[in-house]
């Protein structure tokens, strides 16, 4: 699995980024998922980040020790990846109803 690790400057949150995003026919984008740790408080947030977000500007890879937090704060890489895994199957089977509910 191609997770990837990012941070945002004067943001303490570390966010973790399925690396394959699920299209979205309402927009162009792709819709990346997501799961964000916040480092002082443990809260996380989920969802999905579009490529055309500003998120993508003001990223920048974690660090080593930031990725080693995020991780075991949410319970382990395999809890990860069944989180975001979970998301994009929701995206995905979202767009296939989508596409179902046009055509029919």
């Amino acid at each position: 699995m191609n997770l990837k690790f990012y941070v945002r400057r004067f943001e303490s949150g570390v966010t973790i980024v399925w690396g394959e995003g699920a299209p979205d026919t309402e927009t162009t984008d792709l819709l990346y998922p997501f799961v964000s740790v916040n480092k002082f408080t443990g809260d996380t947030v989920e969802g999905y980040i579009p490529d055309g977000s500003d998120f993508w500007a003001e990223a920048y890879p974690a660090s080593p020790a930031d990725r080693a937090f995020a991780v075991r704060e949410l319970g382990g890489r395999a809890a990860v990846e069944a989180r975001l895994q979970k998301l994009y199957d929701a995206a995905v089977q979202a767009e296939e109803a989508r596409k179902a509910a046009q055509q029919g």
